[in-house]
């Protein structure tokens, strides 16, 4: 089952906020857990980001997507700019996790510095 971490190290700044002064929440990770986060935070009217290797259907139409790798951490850095909080919900098949998990920890670890 994927874990969930919120990362935020990031300190608030004017430029995690847009034009209302709203925060960008940014949620890398668009399983089952991911997209529980993304309702939660839509639901209490807060400006959210989506960041998945692939493209997702059946996002909210307020949530702004970006499509990349986030195990390349220079990658994760454009995804996550701007971030006053990163959730970290993704994650990879058991069996592969060895390989995966911490090349994802880098680069979501990359993106919320």
């Amino acid at each position: 089952m994927p874990m969930l971490t919120l990362l935020t190290s990031r300190k608030r700044t004017e430029e995690s906020k847009d034009m209302t002064g709203q925060d960008l929440h940014v949620v890398a990770g668009l399983g089952p857990v991911g997209r529980a986060v993304i309702d939660e935070l839509v639901g209490r009217s807060l400006r959210v980001r989506a960041v998945s290797r692939h493209r997702v259907a059946g996002l909210p139409a307020a949530v702004e997507t970006v499509e990349t790798d986030i195990t390349d951490p220079v990658a994760a850095r454009r995804a996550m700019a701007g971030a006053a909080v990163v959730y970290h919900a993704a994650s990879a098949p058991y069996h592969r996790w060895p390989e995966f998990l911490p090349p994802l920890m880098r680069g979501v670890i990359a993106g919320a510095a």
